[in-house]
């Protein structure tokens, strides 16, 4: 099937380095405003969910959907989004893990 990626196939590498960067910056991140022993997490609740929800997404597209390029869209334009937000703080990591996700989508889209 031309266009699917795999965990293990060398199309699937691009959107597995994206979710690796994104689970360590979101784990990071967590960690961080917990250690800083106030409510600063329920401050962040809603980012920090956008971005779970997208890590989460394009794993689960990855390994379950057999990695459709479309559906890496979505999860790259909210992490792209996100790290422009918190670009001073943890946005770096998240804008590159959004664009790998966004550049495997068009390639994938135009390699038909």
């Amino acid at each position: 099937m031309k266009g699917r990626q795999h965990v293990g196939s060398p199309a699937g590498v691009l959107p597995l380095t994206s979710i690796v960067i994104g689970v360590v910056t979101l784990a990071t991140y967590v960690w961080i405003l917990a250690a800083e022993g106030d409510d600063s997490l329920a401050d962040v609740a809603p980012f920090v969910a956008l971005m779970g929800g997208s890590v989460g997404l394009a794993a689960a597209n990855l390994v379950a959907l057999g990695g459709r390029p479309a559906l890496y869209l979505l999860p790259g334009l909210v992490l792209v989004c996100v790290g422009i937000l918190g670009l001073f703080s943890i946005g770096l990591p998240l804008v590159v893990a959004g664009v790998l996700l966004l550049v495997n989508a068009v390639r994938g889209r135009w390699s038909r």
